[in-house]
């Protein structure tokens, strides 16, 4: 789990928290796919955040060895969360730093 807060002038992420969750390797319980929605309420709570922009972070050593996947969650107020994939270079640019 990393958290990025925005910079002082809000310039790299406007005024909104990224947090991007990464899926660990040989994870013995719910992916965190499966409990995206779980995951986020208790590090919204944690951290007392508003709204965070989420990012999913799977890397190669929690899939094939080779393959990173990043994927945005929307969580909508009503309904199941969706994803959008992006890519290592767009969460860079959003979170202001090389990841």
């Amino acid at each position: 789990m990393r958290i990025f807060e925005p910079d002082e002038e809000g310039e790299l992420l406007g005024d909104r928290v990224v947090v991007v969750c990464s899926e660990i390797e040989g994870n013995p319980g719910a992916g965190v796919t499966e409990a995206a929605e779980s995951i986020r309420g208790a590090v919204v709570e944690a951290f007392r955040l508003v709204d965070p922009v989420w990012i999913e972070h799977h890397p190669p050593a929690a899939t094939d060895g080779r393959t990173e996947t990043w994927e945005l969650v929307v969580f909508p107020t009503t309904g199941r969360p969706s994803w959008k994939a992006l890519d290592r270079g767009a969460v860079e640019t959003l979170v202001g730093r090389r990841l």
